[in-house]
């Protein structure tokens, strides 16, 4: 049987005036306030317009339903409309309240209102008591009229820090535990570090990116001051509630060792090659170094062992070869007996090496 056609026909879409040039960042305060009462002057006719566009939206989209071959182009007809009509709201609202940047304001801020910060308009979603207490991009109080990122590899959300011209920057008084998740932050202080920051530098600048999931992060920080750690990177990473130790990214200006001290107050002393490897030994008493299995056949670790009195010290856990007759030299106290270990191939058997004694 033929299908019998559909006497309905499309109406046209009834014209929608211009609303007049928006404002934008770049303007000047006075033409910025000219514009958005321009603007705001002109909605109410716009309004009217627009629900008789929504009216004819609304009839072509039912016509189109029954004409299959067009009804894809009618739905994208729409949607632009809609999405057109709620960018222009939101624009014209945004400018109409606008009560300038952000970090001026004090108190409560009621709605309607809007703020500039970090460059980007941002329109209050509710009433707050606190305005310095929202931060926009950091609050929900705040909805992003700039772009907003609302799904990146499948994970939805606004997501403005890849919108944003710059991350946000803190002080020592903020922890780069606290970063945020999947942007750039930047950390500078000129009067000492941050308690969780790589280092101990008096005046640095650290630029750190975080990224991974709420409870499974990594964090890398690159100091980018000039001076002697310029360019050094720095990564760790969370597992659920704990971070681990900042470990430094090795490159080809930054090959420097890390050296730790560890105190032998008891008759075994652990060595962990995760700390350092280069580990003082300061002896306080006899003590057996308990030897770590090797990481891998690459592996190679220095111990320096500084007796503060008679003290000896033996080594034990996995076997420590010394070189064919050679034994261990005598040291007295506050001397440096220096000693280096690495693998065998089949990383079951430590060789030593003996540097020699040296004076305190």
């Amino acid at each position: 049987m033929a299908t019998v056609m559909p006497t309905d026909q499309p109406v046209d879409n009834p014209p929608v005036r211009e609303l007049g040039q928006l404002p934008t960042l770049d303007m000047e305060d006075i033409e910025f306030a000219q514009r958005a009462e321009e603007v705001t002057g002109r909605m109410p006719g716009w309004s009217d317009d627009l629900q008789l566009l929504a009216e004819a939206v609304k009839t072509n989209t039912g016509i189109g339903k029954k004409f299959a071959f067009a009804s894809k182009g009618f739905a994208e007809d729409a949607k632009s409309t809609v999405d057109l009509a709620n960018a222009a709201v939101a624009g014209a609202l945004a400018a109409g309240n606008f009560r300038g940047n952000w970090a001026d304001q004090v108190g409560a801020l009621n709605r309607p209102a809007s703020v500039l910060h970090n460059n980007i308009l941002w329109f209050l979603a509710r009433d707050i008591a606190n305005v310095a207490a929202e931060q926009p991009g950091v609050s929900s109080a705040w909805i992003d009229l700039m772009g907003r990122v609302t799904k990146v590899n499948g994970r939805t959300g606004d997501v403005t820090g890849l919108v944003e011209a710059s991350g946000p920057i803190y002080t020592k008084a903020t922890s780069m535990a606290s970063a945020p998740l999947g942007q750039w932050a930047s950390f500078n202080d000129g009067t000492g570090a941050g308690a969780d920051w790589p280092t101990t530098l008096a005046i640095s600048c650290w630029n750190v990116f975080t990224f991974g999931t709420a409870l499974r992060k990594t964090q890398r920080a690159t100091q980018v001051l000039d001076g002697a750690q310029q360019g050094w990177s720095f990564e760790r990473q969370l597992h659920d509630a704990t971070w681990s130790p900042w470990q430094r990214v090795i490159g080809d200006r930054s090959v420097i060792e890390k050296r730790v001290i560890v105190d032998a107050r008891a008759a075994s002393t652990v060595i962990d090659q995760k700390n350092g490897s280069i580990q003082t030994v300061v002896l306080y008493q006899n003590t057996s170094i308990v030897m770590p299995v090797p990481r891998d056949i690459g592996d190679q670790l220095t111990i320096e062992i500084l007796p503060t009195g008679a003290f000896t010290a033996s080594f034990s856990g996995v076997p420590v070869r010394l070189p064919v007759g050679a034994v261990l030299p005598p040291v007295a106290a506050w001397q440096r007996l220096m000693l280096t270990f690495i693998p065998r191939y089949d990383i079951g058997v430590w060789d030593m090496f003996i540097a020699g004694v040296h004076e305190s």
